[in-house]
């Protein structure tokens, strides 16, 4: 072979070598994997823009209407007529008649003969306890905090709740005790709380099913004394359910769940700063044997 075709030929051979060779797509899938293409986005994403607050109001509407819904499903309703351990009704109507039912009892007109309803409300704050109670006396609000040194149970805020149902009890013998036994009048008692854990405790105390829970028995024996003795008196008591932080505007909650927050922040003043008692009378110190009845007689007129 001559020199010149020997070099056509070995620049014929390298060029085939050089140049890619394109793979059949099923022989590509055999043999080699395929090429990837990795683009890579450096744009930020697009930041949404403020809510207006039409928007914001719109949205914390729903969610309220949405927590109201689940309240609706999961709300247990009773009526307990109890006559032995507690002496009274314990009652949960549902949700949007319980709201109907305050505000009917806060709308009646205040008269001689309308029966006395206290609002009862609890509260916790630095491993402290408030309860206070909220009532009416013609056009004239009344208002009761109780700072608790004692209430330090593990069911605290459940405990104080009942603390606060007794201490409307007991308000209501000061009331009109001696009226009942002196003159003869029938008298009716209601009282709303938001907690039906503590209704709960009464119930389970009457009916015997509290086993092992000493601080809360003790408690719920004093309530049950309290409305014993007004039952004795002729004095008929309900307490009725009322729904927490509901969008309806009641008065008497509202004030008692006011107070009974600033009684629970009153307890460490107390006991840093010594006294029995805010300024203006309002709040007290007390601890958890306040309740234990006591006779009539003793009773301020």
């Amino acid at each position: 072979m001559h020199l010149l075709s020997f070099l056509n030929v070995f620049f014929k051979d390298y060029n085939a070598i050089d140049q890619p060779t394109e793979i059949p797509h099923q022989e590509q899938g055999q043999g080699q994997s395929p090429t990837t293409t990795l683009t890579i986005n450096t744009k930020r994403k697009p930041q949404d823009e403020p809510l207006s607050a039409t928007e914001l109001k719109r949205r914390k509407r729903e969610k309220k209407q949405a927590a109201i819904r689940r309240k609706l499903t999961n709300q247990r309703t009773f009526h307990h007529v109890l006559k032995g351990g507690f002496y009274g009704d314990l009652i949960a109507l549902p949700y949007n008649d319980a709201i109907e039912n305050a505000q009917q009892a806060h709308n009646l007109p205040r008269t001689k003969i309308q029966p006395h309803t206290f609002w009862v409300d609890a509260s916790g704050c630095n491993k402290s306890s408030g309860a206070a109670v909220a009532y009416q006396m013609g056009d004239e609000w009344h208002d009761r905090g109780y700072a608790i040194s004692d209430l330090q149970d593990v069911k605290r805020v459940e405990l104080t709740e009942l603390f606060a149902i007794g201490a409307g009890l007991r308000l209501a013998l000061i009331r009109i005790g001696k009226r009942v036994v002196v003159d003869g009048e029938e008298h009716a008692v209601t009282v709303f709380s938001d907690s039906m854990n503590a209704m709960g405790m009464l119930w389970r105390y009457s009916a015997g099913r509290m086993k092992g829970e000493k601080m809360v028995q003790s408690v719920a024996e004093d309530v049950c004394g309290l409305s014993r003795e007004l039952w004795q008196l002729g004095v008929k008591v309900r307490v009725y359910w009322v729904p927490a932080h509901c969008s309806s505007h009641i008065t008497g909650h509202k004030r008692a769940d006011v107070l009974s927050k600033a009684a629970a922040r009153h307890v460490k003043l107390f006991q840093k700063f010594g006294g029995r008692s805010s300024t203006d009378g309002v709040i007290e110190l007390v601890d958890s044997n306040f309740l234990q009845p006591v006779p009539l007689l003793l009773f301020p007129e």
